[in-house]
């Protein structure tokens, strides 16, 4: 594995478990000697194959005045590959607070106010991608941890995001119901890593990075901290459903509990999904002190 997708994947571990002294969002990675002396033991990921993406059977749908049309699900890359409409975000702002009191992308424009859009730098594009996705979203179990849509939970569990570069780690929060994220890793975004849900040259996405960070500290908003009396960033078990429940349940779900094909891609076609089961799977490795020892594998076959 390069130097670089290990701290990549240092990284991530971090964000998922609270390991950086608190729940935060990605910084500067260490040397790759310093990752491999201090990396956890991890069950390798099996080998993914160069098969052809499969092809969707499109829906069709008949009406008396108009010609019947396949309709093909979306893929979560052509997803991202568009800016957010200006009803889009204007719909995200009635709902819950984004401030972006420091961005790191400012003096870029991802998307603009002439296209439809609105003035947004690649950070604020992406926060308000997470939430879009968020909200269209479908999954066909019902999530484990709340009766709601994810977004509809989320937007009822927080009122509102503060991006800030004053902080080291993000937390739970200030003022109250406000989660406060740390802005320090996002300076230097590939372009795959904010337009598609993850670049493979990192195994990271922007996008997917903050779904995971708010999901996890607005769980903390609703009563549930740390729980676990030897680590104080990790939960007890994952039936307990706290802050790092929330997070292995919700890569569980968008692996396995989403239509397959909204996260097929080209390099190859489950990529994105075998990383969301592998980040699920390290997790339980290192996010709990009570879960059962599970015998070292692969995460089970995606259907």
């Amino acid at each position: 594995m390069k130097a670089k997708s290990i701290i990549r994947w240092m990284i991530i571990l971090a964000i998922l478990t609270g390991m950086i002294s608190a729940c935060n969002l990605p910084v500067a990675g260490p040397s790759p000697e310093e990752v491999q002396s201090h990396r956890p033991t991890l069950t390798p990921m099996p080998a993914v194959t160069t098969a052809p993406i499969r092809t969707l059977t499109p829906t069709i749908t008949s009406s008396p005045t108009e010609t019947s049309i396949p309709h093909v699900p979306e893929n979560i890359d052509t997803f991202l590959a568009r800016c957010p409409t200006a009803e889009e975000i204007a719909s995200i702002d009635a709902d819950i607070r984004l401030v972006f009191e420091s961005d790191p992308t400012v003096g870029t424009l991802a998307c603009t106010r002439a296209d439809g859009s609105a003035n947004l730098t690649p950070l604020q594009r992406g926060a308000y991608q997470a939430l879009s996705l968020m909200k269209n979203l479908e999954f066909d179990q019902p999530l484990p941890w709340t009766d709601k849509s994810l977004y509809e939970w989320l937007i009822n569990a927080i009122d509102g995001v503060r991006f800030r570069s004053d902080i080291e780690n993000g937390f739970c929060c200030e003022p109250a119901n406000i989660i406060n994220v740390s802005t320090a890793g996002y300076a230097h975004l590939s372009q795959k890593e904010i337009t598609q849900w993850m670049d493979p040259q990192s195994g990271w996405g922007l996008v997917w990075s903050l779904m995971i960070i708010m999901a996890h500290e607005a769980r903390h908003n609703e009563g549930y901290p740390h729980t676990c009396a030897a680590g104080p960033t990790m939960d007890n078990t994952i039936a307990e459903l706290g802050a790092n429940g929330v997070v292995y349940s919700l890569n569980t779900w968008l692996a396995y509990h989403t239509e397959p094909g909204f996260f097929y891609t080209n390099t190859p076609p489950d990529y994105y999904r075998e990383q969301m089961a592998y980040a699920a799977a390290s997790l339980r490795q290192v996010g709990f002190c009570l879960e059962p020892t599970v015998t070292p594998g692969p995460p089970p076959p995606l259907p």
